[in-house]
């Protein structure tokens, strides 16, 4: 269980002692509050951007405010604001944005990441996005995750089942026993196609690959969840 953060205690309060009508929401979101998220990928991202309305410096941060209970328990994810980061937290580090910022184009993004593992199910994930410096000015944003079955699967037993991965020297080395040919597809955290190579018996790729998660397809069917470490 998620324990519930210090600052997400003190927003809490903040929500006791006010009332709807007084608070006040003043982020403009070009992708809207809420992300439906139809996952037809091993791994899937949503992501929410934002600015402040007037435009201001600002402090900007986040709280995980619910998970519903109906996800399945197998699902895995990633949570990234400027950052990807390596677990899974209840709250982020605030960024500061300033008015050049974003007069110049920039926003505040929130992005979820999910890995089903094969496992039917749908469900929410609740974040409430606010000022730093002022828990009162935020407003609350809504990922609804659905995945059902589409034929792709998790480290499962098929043609490929026999297939060794490593990494030395911040390379990935694929080594399968069989002699048909495969497709290889790496994914960063983010959700982003990092190499997409055609492969018999033995690959190399990813040359100067840095620490982080990485997904691994294979066939567009396996996914394999890489953590490199150096």
């Amino acid at each position: 269980m998620i324990q519930i953060h210090q600052t997400m205690r003190k927003l809490l309060t903040v929500f006791a002692m006010m009332t709807v009508g007084q608070l006040y929401a003043q982020f403009d979101f070009s992708t809207g509050k809420e992300i439906t998220m139809n996952i037809t990928t091993p791994y899937q991202m949503g992501e929410v951007h934002c600015v402040p309305n007037p435009l201001r410096d600002i402090n900007i941060n986040w709280e995980l405010l619910e998970m519903d209970p109906n996800l399945p328990s197998g699902w895995n994810y990633t949570i990234c604001d400027q950052i990807c980061y390596p677990f899974f937290p209840s709250h982020g580090n605030a960024l500061t944005y300033t008015v050049d910022q974003f007069n110049n184009g920039e926003f505040y993004e929130l992005r979820l990441g999910v890995t089903t593992s094969g496992i039917n199910g749908s469900g929410f994930v609740k974040y409430y996005i606010f000022d730093a410096n002022d828990p009162s000015y935020g407003d609350t944003v809504v990922f609804h995750l659905n995945y059902q079955t589409n034929g792709i699967t998790e480290n499962t037993m098929n043609q490929v089942s026999d297939l060794t991965i490593s990494t030395t020297n911040n390379v990935i080395h694929l080594i399968a026993g069989t002699d048909f040919e495969k497709n290889a597809e790496l994914y960063g955290q983010d959700g982003m196609l990092i190499e997409r190579r055609k492969f018999t018996d033995q690959l190399t790729m990813a040359q100067g690959i840095q620490p982080g998660i990485y997904h691994l397809i294979i066939d567009q069917n396996t996914l394999y969840k890489l953590v490199i470490i150096n």
